[in-house]
């Protein structure tokens, strides 16, 4: 079985080293938030969260944009920024897609074609309330867009989109702050 998973990868990875054979597609943007639903009923000590991922993709057809991921693999992790451990995993897909209709400036003459779509995606998790202990919710995605040029071959670099809910956030059943606006598109 194990010389099975070691020829399937090493195909897999001899595949990618063939020119144009393989294409790779990349997301643009990410967020994750969280809202306390309270104490998570029949289990006391414990609170529920609703989890809320948002993933922005070019959805150009010449551009080829990344797909959404279905389902997309979410960490939960305990501990702190220094030393952590994964406490479980969740699966969850887009519940939501929509394009996000660009604003045009009006101080732009020729106003570039642009299509963002926002994947929306939503799971319930009930953690134990933790006096010391932080819990960061993690998703995580390989690669950045092209076009970024304030780093160094971007489409070898990831792109990690988490939220922390500290140990008070739990005792204070608190919310991350949400926002009501996508930044601009064109700028």
């Amino acid at each position: 079985m194990y010389l099975q998973k070691v020829l399937f990868f090493s195909f897999l990875l001899g595949l990618s080293l063939v020119p144009g054979r393989l294409l790779c597609k990349h997301i643009i943007g990410g967020e994750v938030t969280y809202i306390c639903q309270g104490e998570t009923p029949g289990s006391v000590g414990y609170n529920s969260y609703l989890i809320r991922m948002k993933i922005y993709r070019d959805c150009d057809p010449a551009a080829g944009g990344a797909y959404f991921d279905w389902p997309a693999a979410i960490g939960i992790y305990a501990g702190s920024y220094e030393v952590n451990s994964l406490f479980e995993t969740q699966e969850a897909s887009p519940i939501l897609v929509t394009e996000i209709i660009p604003d045009t400036p009006q101080c732009i003459k020729n106003m570039p074609y642009a299509c963002v779509q926002e994947g929306l995606y939503e799971l319930t998790v009930s953690l134990p309330v933790s006096q010391t202990d932080s819990y960061f919710i993690v998703y995580q995605r390989c690669c950045r867009n092209n076009s970024i040029v304030n780093i160094y071959n971007p489409e070898d670099v990831g792109a990690t989109y988490y939220v922390e809910i500290t140990p008070s956030s739990q005792q204070l059943l608190n919310n991350t702050p949400i926002y009501n606006d996508f930044p601009p598109i064109i700028i």
